[in-house]
């Protein structure tokens, strides 16, 4: 059986991990913004927050990540079986980022959606977007 790692964020503290019923906290994970997903690829991990901004877990801590578009309001993220990152917001459309957090593309009203807001993202079997 496989156990669960659970990361609740407690705000002003950072992060922490549950540990036989006792939270203990992440040493450098203080940062004010909401986390809306922690994702791993093969050699990284990642924070997205509400707030758009991306950090990386390092040793010491969450390192912020410089990425080349401004994201907005983020509700949702999702790491795709392909490998990409899909990142849906309240107003700008849904964001597509390569493995390497490079921009890949973007779909929004008037280019493939219905509507401005992606609330929440499901890839099926056949790796089709359910948003």
């Amino acid at each position: 059986m496989t156990s669960l790692l659970v990361l609740p964020q407690f705000y002003g503290n950072g992060l922490f991990k549950l540990d036989n019923n006792e939270f203990i906290p992440i040493n450098g994970t203080q940062i004010t913004s909401d986390i809306v997903s922690i994702l791993e690829s093969k050699d990284h991990t990642y924070c997205f927050t509400r707030e758009g901004q991306i950090y990386e877990f390092t040793n010491s801590g969450l390192k912020p990540k410089e990425i080349s578009v401004s994201l907005g309001t983020v509700n949702d993220v999702k790491k795709l079986k392909s490998g990409e990152y899909a990142i849906g917001t309240q107003n700008n459309g849904l964001f597509f980022l390569n493995h390497d957090l490079t921009f890949n593309r973007l779909l929004t009203k008037n280019r493939g959606l219905s509507d401005r807001t992606v609330k929440a993202i499901y890839e099926d079997q056949f790796e089709n977007l359910w948003l």
